[in-house]
């Protein structure tokens, strides 16, 4: 079944990002996603840009149907053990409505303004494949360990669990090898893309099969993992606007 989510741009006041969610619920559309920046990438520096988390909860109080999510988190914003528990408490706030999105990272001048570290790829990689293990464990063990290279906890205790079971659906995206891997091995969602580049059909069924290739690797059911695709809309009363639209694309919102 086909369902069409909404990415709400977040360069302006929070209220208004709301007041958008709660539209979008309105209109009946399955899902809207909020990106985790700190500031905006593709905009000016000093723009307003409300907190992802902080925005999501707003949302899920100010809704009552329509699923919610991050796209994606910044692995290195927080630590796996509070997004566990955060995005528990989210999914008991929104009544079983979070999709947990989440990734490794990219923009090197947000995370040096912000003091966080960016390792080299295929650390964060790692990093993010740690978190995805702890995050899963406090979702669905009474207590959970682990020792990794870049993360540890001990008898960590997650109360209450989330409310959808076995446990909220876990969104990873990525066009890379070691991307696809993470996905074959952990994901409910696979996103091709979100908001920036967005693939051409040939080269999105040119990731499918890569990732069904992958899958077959480590003996995942290609069909157990839903597929998404994040493009842009553009709503414009002429052709001109149209036109300007398409040249500043990356400041409209994707729908995955």
């Amino acid at each position: 079944m086909t369902s069409i989510g909404v990415y709400l741009p977040r360069a302006f006041d929070a209220k208004n990002i709301i007041e958008a969610a709660k539209h979008m619920e309105r209109l009946g559309f399955e899902s809207v996603w909020v990106t985790d920046h700190l500031f905006d990438p593709y905009g000016k520096t000093y723009d307003p840009f409300p907190e992802c988390w902080t925005t999501l909860t707003a949302i899920a109080c100010a809704t009552e149907k329509i699923k919610l999510g991050p796209l994606v988190l910044c692995n290195a914003f927080r630590s796996p053990t509070l997004v566990a528990k955060m995005s528990s408490t989210l999914d008991r706030i929104s009544n079983g409505r979070l999709n947990l999105g989440i990734g490794a990272g990219w923009y090197p001048d947000e995370h040096q303004r912000y003091g966080f570290p960016l390792r080299e790829s295929a650390e964060r990689i790692e990093a993010l494949r740690e978190s995805i293990e702890i995050i899963r464990g406090m979702w669905t063990k009474r207590e959970f360990s682990f020792s990794g290279k870049f993360y540890r906890c001990s008898r960590a205790v997650n109360e209450p669990k989330p409310l959808q079971k076995a446990h909220p659906p876990l969104l990873i995206g990525g066009k890379g090898r070691r991307m696809l891997a993470l996905a074959a091995s952990y994901a409910d969602i696979y996103n091709a893309s979100g908001p920036g580049l967005i693939p051409s059909p040939t080269k999105y069924e040119d990731l499918m099969k890569k990732l069904e290739s992958i899958c077959m690797k480590y003996r995942r059911d290609f069909d157990e993992i839903r597929k998404t695709w994040g493009g842009y809309i553009c709503l414009a009363n002429n052709d001109l606007r149209v036109d300007r639209a398409k040249k500043g694309g990356r400041s409209i919102g994707a729908a995955p």
